[in-house]
């Protein structure tokens, strides 16, 4: 049996000075509607010990999504550029997978929230996201209305995509249909990835998404943040195993450079859905990624 992790978005999408999305004023349909995630789909974790810089994966397993679908008709859309902006085309069959990033929606003023308002379940449509073509990550697609698609440029991993700006572009509504034989070119993983590295602290944190640009790269699912004890030494459990982390500097007192990784127990596959983020958790995650703006008037 495969294991879901579900998960929600790590942001709410809001205003900027270019175009952005539109809560739907009315029910999506089907095709929008419903489940997302990610299933794992490995018998087992590769372990990967030894020492890690910052970004090293130490333990992966194959995932695929739960939901795909492919394109029936090319789709063309603009994407926001240096210089402006540019056309993309999605050729007919372009794979696309299925994610959630409306959950609720957020105005704010100065950098702070001034209110959050929960979307209902039937005006807040899943998203269906796309490799690009150009190799530029992917796009996701936001359903508006039953003429008009929302397209946003992600950053990460172009089958793990995070939201890196809140502007997009405004295009045609996509036909496609559900395929769950589908592939994509980059192979999706969920993995354990060595994060920031100071005197003090070591994150840990756990993905789904590829390698990219020589390194993995994704959503973040969890992360931990472990101290280090008086023999620069962690002790972490995560994904039911457990592991040995220890410091590795150039000089007692230096910060350390990278960390050597021990496996004392396999981590084993989740008996549930692993969970999401909190909601303070999700802050911390995107106080560098999204700076929200006032919101415009119509």
């Amino acid at each position: 049996m495969r294991n879901i992790i579900f998960l929600l978005s790590l942001s709410s999408v809001v205003s900027a000075c270019n175009t952005t999305y539109k809560v739907p004023q009315e029910p999506a349909p089907a095709l929008w509607q419903g489940s997302s995630g990610v299933l794992i789909t490995g018998k087992s974790y590769k372990v990967i010990p030894g020492i890690h810089q910052p970004g090293g994966v130490f333990a992966e397993i194959d995932a695929d999504h739960k939901r795909k679908a492919r394109l029936l008709a090319p789709v063309t859309y603009e994407t926001t550029v240096m210089s402006g902006s540019k056309e993309v085309t999605l050729p007919a069959g372009t794979p696309l997978y299925a994610q959630q990033y409306t959950q609720s929606v957020t105005t704010s003023g100065t950098y702070v929230q001034t209110k959050t308002v929960t979307q209902a379940r039937s005006r807040n449509p899943i998203e269906w996201c796309a490799e690009r073509p150009d190799k530029e990550q992917a796009v996701c697609i936001f359903w508006e209305n039953p003429n008009e698609a929302f397209y946003l440029g992600m950053r990460g991993s172009p089958v793990g995509p995070q939201v890196g700006t809140i502007a997009g572009k405004r295009g045609p509504l996509p036909s496609l249909v559900e395929d769950s034989n589908i592939k994509f070119r980059n192979d999706l993983k969920l993995a354990i990835q060595v994060g920031r590295i100071s005197k003090k602290y070591i994150y840990i944190q756990q993905k789904y998404g590829s390698v990219v640009e020589g390194e993995f790269d994704g959503t973040v699912v969890s992360y931990q943040k472990k101290q280090w004890d008086d023999n620069g030494t962690v002790n972490l459990k995560i994904s039911g195993g457990e592991f040995l982390l220890k410091a590795i500097k150039d000089e007692p007192k230096s910060k350390p450079r990278a960390v050597e990784v021990s496996v004392i127990k396999q981590p084993s596959l989740p008996s549930e859905p692993l969970g999401n983020l909190s909601a303070q958790d999700r802050a911390k995650l995107l106080e560098l990624l999204l700076k929200a703006s006032e919101p415009k008037e119509k």
